[in-house]
């Protein structure tokens, strides 16, 4: 079975299932675009500024890359072609130096998802994690402060950076100890005004002031989460958002509750990161549009990872 599996993987790479792809949109989510000497380059959201240009160049010969904002509208879109949608979690500056003059120069369309503490206090505590994870102290206090299940395997996988501990932390605790960082890792809001003002191809969205797995949060911590953010975005930016990205964005990251918050919010859009697509021709209701995550990968495997979609309960 794994031979069938490997050779199966090695033809999905090999080119794109185009005339399969028509009628669908898929979306792609990037983090941070940099060099892996960068001090926040994590294999876990990283992208090579090399690499990203590729995989862009790659996705605009394939697929007509539109807006966001055309989601609502979907239903108007030619069923004969392939779509994308470019998106970005977090708002690293790496995204404004490193991606954006090459998206505006090919006149792409993306979205940023901000958190509010990116942007004011420059760290979230999950990239901080990444920032130190040679420091032991800063991890072993981490641990003893906002651990929940304190096991030795647990103390392992942690120091020895295996695992990001997204299903084992209290939130309700977690609090920014560390001091700022002397590197620019998230933009500002200088940053972000300049942005929305050179560039109206640009839409904002919603991503959680503090980038919590909201399915451990309480239902207060959820909406206070949800609604300060997009309250700090529209007094920022004069921009009320309608689009939420779920952090995390697997299914295990927010529940029934999280989707019942977000439509008591007059969130009409909202996105996971679902592996799969949009289909233009079935009439499906979506609690939480899919997203591709994409990281560091060739364009031979952006291929497969695209073709895979189309083999949804194969496990490949």
């Amino acid at each position: 079975m794994d031979f069938i599996k490997v050779i199966f993987i090695r033809l999905g790479s090999l080119f794109l299932l185009k005339p399969f792809l028509k009628s669908k949109i898929f979306i792609f989510c990037f983090h941070d675009i940099s060099e892996k000497s960068a001090l926040q380059f994590s294999e876990h959201y990283s992208t090579e500024t090399n690499n990203f240009l590729k995989q862009i160049d790659f996705i605009e010969k394939n697929f007509e890359i539109i807006s966001i904002n055309k989601i609502k509208d979907r239903n108007t879109l030619d069923k004969n072609k392939r779509y994308a949608i470019i998106t970005f979690d977090d708002g690293f500056f790496s995204v404004i130096c490193n991606a954006h003059p090459f998206l505006k120069e090919k006149n792409i369309p993306y979205t940023i998802f901000l958190n509010q503490s990116a942007i004011e206090k420059n760290q979230l505590w999950c990239s901080n994690l990444v920032i130190n994870k040679k420091n032991i102290e800063y991890l072993k206090s981490f641990y003893n402060k906002y651990f929940i299940h304190k096991t030795e395997d647990n103390y392992f996988d942690f120091i020895n950076n295996k695992k990001l501990p997204i299903e084992n932390i209290n939130y309700s605790n977690l609090k920014y100890d560390k001091q700022d960082n002397n590197d620019k890792i998230y933009a500002t809001q200088k940053d972000i005004k300049y942005l929305i003002e050179q560039n109206p191809l640009v839409t904002i969205g919603n991503h959680t002031s503090n980038h919590y797995n909201l399915s451990k949060c309480s239902f207060e911590l959820q909406e206070e989460e949800i609604v300060n953010n997009h309250n700090f975005i529209k007094e920022t930016f004069g921009i009320s958002a309608q689009h939420f990205a779920i952090p995390f964005g697997k299914k295990s990251h927010f529940s029934e509750e999280t989707i019942r918050i977000l439509s008591r919010n007059k969130y009409p859009n909202i996105y996971s990161t679902n592996p799969t697509y949009i289909d233009l021709k079935a009439n499906n209701t979506y609690a939480a549009f899919p997203r591709i995550g994409i990281t560091n990968q060739t364009v031979s495997e952006l291929i497969f990872y695209i073709n895979r979609t189309l083999f949804k309960k194969l496990d490949l």
